[in-house]
């Protein structure tokens, strides 16, 4: 959710109709990944994800920000432009996310865009556009609020175990929500280090709003997996059908 730079390296992606492919790995401070997705025998995008190293998003102890580029079938489909991997080594407010954690950033929009995101008079989407229980504590700017420079206001789940206000556990994964002029720029799980160190799998359904703002496919579930062989985790975006 802190301020993270906009890299300018991005992957290329190739899409066979009716399987998937592997863009180039982008590596970052050591740190390596590739997007890929895969298409039905209509062309249709049936899974958006990306593979980073299993043994590195371990190990990794340094702040880090990978983009990577997604191929136009999926831009032009799906309501993902772009994927953003950040780890945090301290994490970031509010206080249970203080932990060094992922930030799997799944961008709707362009970067050209979200760079002219400043947090001034930022508007609160209207209740439609916001999947429920999810809340905007503030548009403020970040850390007194949720807003974020280049990135938007984050809508957080209130009835997430972390954030109980008595007995709280330790945060594990949380999905957030980021909007900007009131409509979605991001949708991203955040998952703790310790989760991934564990060898941990997560999935989950995706919260859906009401109103998108326009007519694209969005996906109902995601997960977090590991690679038939061990090496890898995936997160993966599954199980799409249309949005208005």
């Amino acid at each position: 959710m802190a301020f993270k730079s906009i890299l300018a390296a991005f992957a290329a992606l190739i899409l066979l109709g009716g399987c998937g492919s592997d863009s180039p790995d982008v590596a970052v401070n050591e740190l390596a990944a590739h997007s890929w997705a895969t298409l039905d025998d209509d062309g249709v995008v049936t899974q958006v994800g990306f593979s980073v190293d299993r043994k590195l998003v371990g190990s990794i102890n340094n702040s880090v920000s990978i983009p990577l580029s997604l191929s136009a079938e999926v831009r032009e489909q799906t309501l993902f432009d772009h994927i953003e991997i950040d780890f945090m080594k301290d994490g970031h407010v509010p206080g249970p996310f203080m932990v060094p954690h992922f930030d799997f950033h799944f961008y709707t929009t362009s970067n050209s865009e979200l760079s002219a995101v400043d947090c001034v008079d930022e508007p609160l989407p209207e209740a439609s556009r916001i999947p429920e229980p999810y809340i905007i504590p503030s548009t403020a700017i970040d850390p007194t609020g949720t807003c974020v420079p280049a990135m938007g206001v984050h809508a957080i789940d209130p009835t997430s175990p972390e954030l109980a206000p008595d007995v709280a556990t330790a945060f594990a994964d949380h999905f957030i929500f980021g909007y900007h002029n009131g409509e979605m720029v991001f949708i991203e799980p955040m998952i703790a280090q310790s989760v991934l160190l564990a060898g941990t799998e997560i999935s989950g359904n995706v919260p859906r709003p009401e109103v998108f703002g326009r007519t694209t496919l969005y996906p109902a579930t995601w997960s977090l997996t590991l690679s038939e062989d061990g090496t890898e985790y995936e997160v993966t975006y599954t199980d799409f059908s249309e949005i208005k």
